[in-house]
């Protein structure tokens, strides 16, 4: 399986004031550099988004999403220094939740998992003159490292498989500006690795070098 970078990321849901995020405060707060690749929404309710050499930024209203460019552990540990900085920079910012996200692809799926979708109705539909075009099969799963939400879905490229750890901040501000801290200091590397390894165990999949 190879992985989809584009939906990687921590998720830091909340009511964010974006305009505090402008190309000086990203540079020198989070980037550490002067020079800063920005990509200016055209409507407010987009994210403006920032590219680092390991990192890239998207910064709306409602969560800030920093998404590691690389399977590696310096990009992904950047991700986790940036999203820490942030929250302790604005620790008044009102939050929601934290996810820690990973998304994968596998163009050939071994039966085993293809067998999940062989649902009990699908014959039924098919005599109904229905098509089924994608499948989605959604779970919420609880253990060690907190609540993970997994998702697989089918379609004619193959299998998506979608990763979620969540954390909920309640509370107030305070309480919960420390609970998203918690979610994430020291933590993405290591779901990362959690994720790979529920994978490998349960459906024998394995993530592609490079």
């Amino acid at each position: 399986m190879i992985a989809k970078f584009e939906t990687w990321g921590v998720v830091l849901a909340g009511h964010w004031n974006r305009m505090i995020f402008t190309p000086e405060w990203v540079g020198t707060r989070l980037f550490e550099q002067e020079e800063v690749e920005t990509q200016i929404a055209l409507m407010p309710i987009f994210p403006i988004i920032y590219r680092h050499e390991q990192v890239v930024l998207e910064a709306a209203s409602q969560r800030l999403i920093f998404r590691p460019r690389f399977n590696s552990t310096k990009s992904l540990a950047a991700v986790e220094r940036m999203a820490v900085t942030v929250l302790k920079a604005l620790p008044n910012t009102p939050l929601l939740g934290v996810g820690v996200n990973f998304s994968f692809t596998e163009k050939e799926p071994p039966d085993k998992l293809v067998e999940l979708f062989n649902l009990k109705d699908a014959r039924e539909i098919a005599r109904a003159n229905w098509e089924t075009p994608e499948t989605k099969l959604i779970r919420k799963l609880t253990g060690e490292h907190g609540i993970m939400q997994f998702a697989l879905g089918q379609d004619l490229e193959g299998v998506t498989i979608d990763i979620t750890f969540h954390t909920d901040t309640l509370g107030s501000t305070e309480t919960a500006n420390e609970t998203a801290k918690n979610a994430v200091t020291g933590r993405v590397v290591q779901l990362r690795d959690v994720a790979l390894a529920f994978l490998l165990d349960i459906y024998t999949l394995q993530l592609e070098e490079g």
